[in-house]
Order: structure tokens, then C-alpha cells, then sequence
């Protein structure tokens, strides 16, 4: 963190707000530590945020803190970081996981939060915090354990492996083989034998069980041979190892066709669940309900409980972005608490009617994906090419524009104006407009939006060419259907009139015929049905992509 501040400050002005305090210290580490502190020093400074009282709340360091507060010490080194919270919540976690100064419950609550405002991308989670493979392996399958095993771990009355086994166990079956590992003292390795002779009811196996009719693991085996013989198994199967892997393989396999139908896909055991939540319009209201649909951060939530009878289950149109979901619900709560004009309040219908149109008269917020976002610049980028020549205008309106960002004013710089004095105009315009369009063209590889980017100038350039809105809506081709989810496919459809214009094409119920199938002959059916036309539509996050800017 060397380019963060550091600095001695008051150790009273440090407050424990955050996520920072250990449920429990052991006594002769304080100890330890006070020593250390009085022949040496602190040798390592606490790390720090500034809050909204002046002070600072600290981040990493709560054993650091509880020392210097036993010995009475008065001021503290410190270094201060900036950012925001998950910013913050990914340097807690770190530096105190990396001095084993963070309990288990604490470091796992943390990762199923990050993990959350990530869209569930473990591979990322593992890089911001700086954990191993290994290490980031375990800490996942301990967001599956139950509360009580996480307790028991915090005290040091079961190892790391114990938890990680008991981990694929149902809660029920935790809890009680939790009671006989403390009480019998079983080690790791006798857990995973006893854990191997386990019995799981076939029933919650959510994969194709009809290998399991004949399996000597089968409870049912030899009554169904006798009585069942066309039933497919209903017992127990003692061999929770193969009844894992199978189950792990189908949960797999729905988590990849879920992510492709509904776009992000989180896992309930690895969630953060006060950091989402259900989007609806009596919420948000339906406009920006509408806007929600084509949003990454409308994710869906799978069940892995592997032993679960719910395993595998959904509930989709939940939003992880809280602090917009919550701005959201402000805006709309405020629009339809606006006071009525005198001539409205007659009639029930008419104050109905005049708290719609206020609330649809908010700011919507809407959002698109990494690729969405994207496509969305290419798009607006070849619209732009296409729509205007570049002619001895242009030249002058790049030329100004780019002087202005890269000098930072207005004036130009006099070696350009030394070239072009000593140049004949039609010189050079002509090198220009080659420049220009060598330059311009760029704008399809480029993918940079810098300021002085093809792309942005580009679009600065389109701003001022006709209508800036309307630009923006031709300029999108839905083409770009390929990057959203299937739900969001299927939504846009509808929202633009897709839907029901291919039904009159093709007869009613088609495009709902259409949308149970897979997503490939959907876009080709969009791509190839000709008799729509998509120029007075785009999404309401592509627009607001380029209307904010």
C-alpha cells in the first residue's frame, strides 16, 4: 500500500465501526504483542479509512489496537486508504487473512459479500484478496457450512478439515456429526471414513438416478429386484462420494444453462443475502422496473445445497447493486409522494393517474454488461462513420477538438499553425483527411474511450450532427442480442414490439413457441425477420450509456 498516506495520529480518534472487531482474542497473543510493542515498537502500522465524523475507522489491525490500548498509548502509526466499501472490506480481509488475525466467520462472511458485488466471480475474489488456489478452495467450501461448525472452528474445537468435510454434509447431518467430532474427538481422517459410510436419500439426487437402480450402494437394491423392478430407486445410497460427483455434474450443468438464459448466477451458499435484494415494480416502479431487466446486476440465485431436496432451485430479478437499488427506491418513493396539483384531487382515477406520470418522470438507472457496453461503443462508433463524410468541416471540428483535450484549452498549438500556414489549403486538407480517416477508422480495433480516443471524438463529433438522441438510437442493431442472457433476449423483444409483430407475421403464439426453444435460433429468427423494423428502438441501458456521458 505504499501509495496510500502514512501518518501518527491520535489512537482515541480511531473508531470500530467496521467489519473489524474478532469475536474472540486469545489472551496470550495481547500479551505477546504488548512485549513486543515495548521493546520494539509497533512494527507495523494499523491501516485506516477516514469517516463521516472526522475521524477514522479502522480496517486491519484490531490486535494491534486492543495492545496500544491495554498499554495506554496515546498516538499511532497509521496508513490511510481511500476507496470505497467492498475497496475497503477487500484490504480487511487481506491484510488480516495474511496474519491470521481474522476469525473463519468473519473471513467467510466477507468473501460471500465480495463475492456477491462480483456477480460470484471466485477467480476474481481470489486475486483482489490475495488468496492461493488452495487457500480460496477451502474458504468456499466453508460458505457452506453451517453457523454452529463456524463457531466451532472460531474456538478451535474442530481443525480446518474437519469443516471443509462437513461442509457437503446437509445442516441437519452437520449439526449432529458436529456433536460426536467434539465428543468422541474424531480426527479429520476418521471423519472422512465415517463421511465415506454416509447415507444420503436418493431422492434429493436431482441427476439422472436410473445407474443407481442396480447399485449395490442402494438401499432399495434388492426389493426393487423382486418387487420394483421399473422404479426408479427412492432409498438411500450409502456412497456419498459418488452421490456428490453426480450431483455436483448436473448442478453444473444447470448453473451453465441458467447463466446463459439469465445472465449472472449466484450461488444461495456463497451470497451475501443483506446485499440482495428482489426487484419488483411496486418497488422501483415500472419504467424503471423496465430498465432492470437489461441490467447486469439483476442476477439470479441458485440453490447448491448438494443434499438439499431444493437443490438447483431459482429465484431470479434480484439485485446486488445496493446502493442503486436503494437510490432507486428513494426516487421513486419521493416522485409519487409529490403533491398533487389543486385541479387533480377530485378524483381518485385522476390522483392515480398524476402519481404514475410523476413517478415515470424520475431519472431511470439502467446499466449494461462489460460486452454489452462494448458493443454498444462499436456500434455508435460505425453508425458515425457511415453517417457523415469527412470533409474539409470535420477536419477543422477534430482539429479543434483534439488541440482542446490535449493542450487543455482552446488556442491550438502554434506548430500546427506553422504547418498549416506554410501549406496550401488543398495540401493540406488532403494530408488531413487522410490522417483523419487512417485516424477515425482506428475506432473498430480501438477499443480505448479515453479523451482523445477515435472512439469518444467520434462520438463528440455525432453529438453535434443532427439529432443527438435519435443518432443514438439508430446507431444500435440488435445484432447485439448476443450478449445478453436469454431472459433479457426475450424481455427486449417484447418491450420493442418484436414480439408481437412476428406473431402477426407468423401466427399467434409463434414468438412464444419461439422463445422455448435455444437462444441460437432465436437470433437467427430476429436476424432474418425482415418484416420489423428495430431503428425507433434500443435498450434503455444503451441509451442512458451514451446520455450520460
Amino acid at each position: 500500500m505504499e501509495n496510500h498516506e502514512t501518518k501518527l495520529i491520535e489512537l482515541s480518534a480511531i473508531g470500530l465501526s467496521f467489519d473489524n472487531s474478532r469475536q474472540r482474542i486469545n489472551k496470550n497473543t495481547i500479551d505477546n504483542l504488548k512485549a513486543s510493542i515495548l521493546k520494539l515498537g509497533l512494527l507495523q502500522p494499523l491501516v485506516v479509512s477516514h469517516n463521516a465524523n472526522g475521524g477514522y475507522t479502522l480496517i486491519a489491525g484490531f490486535t494491534r489496537h486492543r495492545a496500544l490500548q491495554e498499554l495506554n498509548q496515546q498516538h499511532v502509526q497509521v496508513t490511510i486508504i481511500e476507496g470505497d466499501d467492498l475497496t475497503k472490506l477487500e484490504c480487511h480481509i487481506a491484510e488480516n487473512a495474511n496474519r491470521e488475525d481474522l476469525s473463519f466467520v468473519s473471513t467467510v462472511h466477507a468473501i460471500r459479500r465480495i463475492a456477491t458485488e462480483t456477480g460470484g466471480d471466485y477467480a476474481e475474489v481470489a486475486q483482489r484478496l490475495g488468496f492461493s488456489k488452495k487457500v480460496m478452495e477451502d474458504r468456499i467450501a466453508l460458505t457452506k457450512c453451517d453457523a454452529i461448525v463456524l463457531d466451532a472452528l472460531d474456538k478451535q474445537e474442530i481443525k480446518v478439515g474437519h469443516a471443509v468435510l462437513l461442509s457437503s454434509f446437509t445442516n441437519d447431518l452437520q449439526k449432529t456429526t458436529l456433536e460426536k467430532i467434539i465428543a468422541e474427538s474424531w480426527t479429520v481422517e476418521h471423519l472422512r471414513e465415517r463421511a465415506n459410510k454416509a447415507r444420503i436419500k436418493l431422492a434429493a439426487g436431482k441427476f439422472d438416478k436410473e445407474g443407481c437402480r442396480n447399485c449395490s450402494h442402494n438401499s432399495d437394491y434388492a426389493a426393487q429386484n423382486e418387487l420394483f423392478g421399473e422404479t426408479i430407486p427412492t432409498g438411500h445410497c450409502s456412497n456419498t462420494v459418488c452421490f456428490r460427483e453426480k450431483q455436483t455434474q448436473w448442478l453444473d450443468q444447470r448453473y451453465a444453462l441458467l447463466a446463459e438464459e439469465h445472465g449472472v448466477v449466484l450461488k444461495i451458499t456463497t451470497m451475501d443475502s443483506q446485499g440482495i435484494n428482489g426487484v419488483t415494480p411496486d418497488k422501483l416502479g415500472q419504467p424503471q422496473y423496465n430498465a432492470c431487466q437489461a441490467c447486469p446486476n439483476n442476477v439470479t440465485i441458485v440453490d447448491d445445497r448438494l443434499g438439499s431436496v431444493s437443490v438447483g432451485d431459482v429465484r431470479t430479478q434480484m439485485c446486488n447493486n445496493v446502493p442503486c437499488f436503494q437510490q432507486n427506491i428513494k426516487d421513486y418513493a419521493q416522485a409519487s409522494s409529490s403533491p398533487l396539483p389543486p385541479a387533480q384531487t377530485n378524483t381518485e382515477s385522476k390522483v392515480v393517474k398524476n402519481v404514475s406520470k410523476t413517478a415515470e418522470a424520475t431519472t431511470i438507472s439502467a446499466t449494461l454488461g462489460k460486452k454489452q457496453i462494448e458493443d454498444a461503443e462499436a456500434m455508435l462508433s460505425s453508425y458515425a462513420l457511415n453517417t457523415f463524410p469527412v470533409d474539409e468541416h470535420l477536419v477543422l471540428s477534430v482539429a479543434y477538438l483534439t488541440i482542446g483535450t490535449l493542450c487543455g484549452h482552446n488556442l491550438g498549438s502554434m506548430s500546427v499553425l506553422n504547418a498549416l500556414n506554410n501549406n496550401s489549403d488543398s495540401d493540406t486538407m488532403k494530408s488531413l483527411s487522410e490522417m483523419l480517416n487512417t485516424f477515425l477508422n482506428k475506432s473498430v480495433s480501438n477499443t480505448s474511450t479515453h479523451l482523445n480516443s477515435p472512439r469518444v471524438i467520434l462520438q463528440k463529433l455525432l453529438h453535434n450532427h443532427g439529432n443527438h438522441k435519435q443518432n443514438i438510437l439508430h446507431a444500435w442493431t440488435p445484432s447485439a442480442l448476443a450478449n445478453y442472457p436469454t431472459r433479457q433476449v426475450i424481455f427486449l423483444c417484447e418491450e420493442a414490439g418484436f414480439a408481437k409483430n412476428y406473431d402477426q407475421c407468423h401466427g399467434e403464439g409463434a414468438f412464444n413457441k419461439l422463445q422455448k426453444g435455444n437462444k441460437s435460433n432465436l437470433l437467427e429468427a430476429i436476424a432474418t425477420h425482415t418484416q420489423f423494423s428495430w431503428l425507433a428502438y434500443a435498450p434503455s441501458a444503451y441509451r442512458a450509456h451514451f446520455n450520460q456521458k
